[in-house]
């Protein structure tokens, strides 16, 4: 019986993708009602290992220990969640093999296969260079130094109360001041002494 196992490049959907993304390979079977698949690559078991778990090693005649894909109308289909049961592959080049039976890579020899090649890279985060950082206004409002220093007669009084007569500590501290009672009582005494003479 003639059989042969083939991907089909227009139907694999990225081929260079992210770490985490889901990656559709699809081929064509003739003849075969599975094909099994295993994935190699970086920091990845020699012989191949399971795609929906990538610490799991696949045995060679061990069926279960590969991806199991079903072949309808000579075509199949897998779909290959990069978040595998085990964790997400290094970024890096991987290659997924599609064989006839449950064989490795090491034990390759007599088996029909293809092998598609798939790059893995890290997601990465870009920063829009419209964007600026945002500037923080800062409001500096005067001290209570300042508040003090500013002249009393631009603040308005409260309830209109005005103010008049003179201030008492002009005098009342100065060394005049002191003497202005004994002053006052010289010139009495002096005008009482005058009076007396004047009437003699």
């Amino acid at each position: 019986m003639f059989f042969s196992i083939m991907l089909i490049p227009a139907a694999v959907m990225g081929f260079s993708g992210y770490v985490g993304d889901t990656i559709e390979i699809s081929g064509a079977a003739p003849g075969a009602d599975y094909v099994y698949l295993f994935l190699y690559g970086p920091n990845l078991a020699s012989n191949g290992v399971n795609p929906e778990d990538i610490s799991s090693e696949v045995v060679s005649g061990d069926g279960s220990s590969f991806a199991k894909v079903s072949v309808r109308n000579n075509v199949w289909t897998y779909k290959w969640d990069t978040k595998t049961g085990s964790g997400t592959p290094d970024a890096g080049t991987y290659f997924i093999y599609a064989v006839d039976r449950p064989a490795g890579k090491k034990d390759l020899s007599g088996a029909e296969y293809a092998v598609k090649t798939v790059e893995l890279k890290r997601p990465s985060v870009q920063v829009d260079p419209k964007i600026t950082e945002k500037q923080t206004e800062i409001e500096i409002l005067p001290s209570l130094e300042e508040d003090e220093t500013k002249d009393l007669s631009e603040k308005p009084l409260e309830n209109n109360y005005s103010v008049t007569g003179t201030n008492a500590s002009s005098t009342k501290d100065s060394p005049l001041g002191l003497f202005m009672p004994l002053i006052a009582v010289l010139i009495s005494c002096l005008i009482i002494c005058k009076v007396v003479i004047n009437r003699k």
